[in-house]
């Protein structure tokens, strides 16, 4: 997988306020952006995968290119039908020849077939990028709610004495960094809306009313090595590595010494039995190499899933407890011993976490992906 996009994954973005819930639960947030999302048509991964496997150019290249070579295998036939007499060694090199064009068009279909499932998982990944920052910006809208409430009470309590400068001017910095977050958060959701209209081919940018409930399954349990073996068995590497193996080995038992025919002489240019036994040997270490790289590839999958798994174990442990505090609060505020603002407050903690713990999730349901399709490319 892209080290980058995986880095990303693994990240818990931690907003410098949370936002607020109805008592402990959690609820949609209804702001100015998240309302007008909805007058937008909706979009669905399916819909969206199909549109960008349309539209996308290497899909139609890689067709392209399994079409010549189905049209260079029956230009070797042809040839070999048309000749009266072939000599042996000329056969066995065109024999060959069609081994490499076989091979060829099978990486080209496998490469077919893997661009379209990685394009559902290149989508899958847009949906929750934009979705997460879409949550976020209005998470960002109810903290800048917060602190203009709290600006109106410091600085009535600096009027009576009661409150500093220094106080003042951290909830300004703090409104100006809250600003300027949300104006960068929205860049980042125009350009993701802006990346998920073109892989589906719209000139103009399109925003759209995203339909994405990421799945949450634990892997903790799962037989590893049935999905080390799923991979292994269906991995375009080790497929191709495999297929140059196969050429290699009946080179190796099949191609023996030419000799010039006029001559007699043996032709210099011929690989021998030794340097064909290297040429297979080097053939079975890459087969061997792809295999174990699968393997570890997977355990290092596995091992990431698991890392998310107890960081949202953890957070959940952390829910309940600022869960429980916040019933008490609200308890506390209904009898007139805290105010709507400290109240506030307790409940945006708990929308805070909450949303973390989706966000983990969203993200664990995309690192899943690869794991359970083996042509997702990684």
């Amino acid at each position: 997988m892209n080290k980058k996009l995986l880095a990303t994954l693994l990240t818990v973005t931690t907003l410098s306020a949370p936002v607020t819930t109805l008592g402990a639960q959690l609820v949609p947030v209804a702001t100015p952006t998240a309302v007008a999302i909805n007058n937008y048509p909706t979009l669905t991964v399916a819909e969206a995968t199909q549109r960008a496997i349309n539209n996308s150019r290497n899909l139609s290249n890689t067709q392209d290119t399994v079409t010549q070579l189905e049209e260079q295998q029956q230009r070797m036939r042809q040839s070999l039908w048309d000749m009266p007499s072939v000599p042996q060694h000329v056969f066995l090199d065109m024999q060959v020849g069609m081994m490499q064009l076989d091979a060829g068009r099978a990486a080209s279909l496998s490469g077919i077939t893997a661009q379209r499932e990685t394009m559902t998982f290149v989508v899958t990944s847009l949906f929750n990028s934009i979705m997460q920052a879409q949550n976020e910006l209005a998470l960002f809208e109810r903290n800048l709610d917060i602190i203009a409430r709290d600006l109106t009470a410091v600085r009535l309590m600096q009027e009576l004495g009661m409150a500093s400068t220094v106080q003042l001017d951290q909830l300004l910095t703090q409104q100006r960094m809250a600003e300027h977050n949300h104006h960068n958060l929205t860049l980042s959701l125009e350009a993701s809306f802006r990346e998920l209209s073109r892989l589906m081919g719209n000139r103009n940018t399109n925003t759209y009313n995203l339909v994405f409930e990421p799945a949450f399954n634990s892997v903790a349990d799962i037989n590893l090595d049935h999905y080390i073996r799923l991979h292994q068995n269906n991995n375009m590497q080790i497929e191709n590595a495999q297929r140059q193996l196969d050429i290699a080995e009946f080179e190796r038992d099949n191609m023996g010494l030419r000799f010039d025919p006029m001559t007699g002489v043996v032709q210099q240019n011929v690989p021998t039995r030794v340097e064909r036994d290297i040429t297979v040997n080097q053939r079975n270490r890459e087969v061997a190499t792809a295999r174990e790289q699968v393997e570890h590839n997977i355990i290092d999958l596995h091992n990431d899933l698991l890392g998310l798994e107890i960081a949202i174990g953890s957070m959940e442990l952390q829910l309940g407890l600022l869960e429980h505090s916040l019933s008490i609060q609200e308890l506390q505020y209904s009898v007139g011993q805290i105010t709507r603002l400290e109240l506030d407050r307790a409940s945006m903690a708990v929308y805070e976490l909450q949303e973390q713990i989706r966000r983990l999730k969203a993200n664990h349901y995309l690192l899943s992906m690869p794991l359970t399709n083996p042509n997702i490319l990684f």
